[in-house]
């Protein structure tokens, strides 16, 4: 009776868990795209397109929802005290993006053997599939900048002027280095920001390299 009592706790803090519950009703979008697609008769691969795309898409759209109107005051409050459970929802995320790219191959290759709609559809998941993998990293390294900086009462990156950082000046940083290898009017003032920002390089670096790959693919299916 107790075990059951603590077990049924453990859950209930991990639903209230902010990160773990954006993550889980993610997930739950997944499955039910997961469940409709395999109704209607859809190949393996595109049921796992349609399964990540709509989680992506329920995760970005929660938390954008969420971030994009928090004040400064607001942005260091829930980065520094929001839970535990981001380290391993940006753990699952993170990992859930970089092997949907091994999915994307085996997405281009069966719609290189597909014709009429289903080809149409199969080319779509896989653009689909990839930008919003990459939208989930950057936005997930969104909220690490955040997190460290925050933590650290204030330090790691430098921002020109005198306001303090919110949750849209963070994403000015990830998705500037995401998208350039490099940051333009800040400066990184800390090692586990340099070593955060290098992880995030080179996982950038992977995603350039098949966002390119699947261009030229999907580029040479329309000669």
């Amino acid at each position: 009776m107790e075990f059951a009592r603590q077990s049924e706790r453990r859950l209930l803090l991990t639903w209230r868990a902010p990160a773990m519950r954006r993550l889980l009703v993610s997930g739950a979008a997944g499955g039910v795209a997961t469940l409709i697609a395999g109704l209607t008769g859809a190949p393996w691969q595109l049921t796992l397109l349609a399964a990540w795309n709509t989680a992506g898409a329920a995760y970005l759209f929660l938390i954008w929802l969420t971030i994009a109107r928090f004040t400064a005051l607001e942005t260091s409050a829930m980065a520094t005290v929001e839970d535990n459970s981001r380290h391993w929802s940006g753990f699952v995320l993170l990992a859930a993006s970089t092997a949907s790219l091994v999915g994307v191959v085996f997405c281009l290759h069966k719609a290189n053997l597909s014709h009429g709609g289903m080809r149409f559809w199969m080319t779509a998941g896989v653009i689909t599939g990839v930008i919003l993998s990459w939208a989930v990293v950057h936005t997930v390294y969104v909220l690490r900048y955040a997190h460290i900086y925050y933590s650290a009462g204030g330090h790691g990156i430098t921002f020109p002027g005198d306001e303090e950082p919110d949750y849209i000046d963070f994403a000015y940083v990830a998705f500037t280095l995401g998208m350039t290898f490099q940051v333009s009017d800040n400066a990184f003032t800390s090692r586990r920001i340099r070593r955060t920002a290098l992880e995030h390089c080179l996982l950038s670096y992977l995603f350039g390299a098949v966002i390119i790959a699947t261009s030229i693919n999907v580029l040479a299916g329309l000669v």
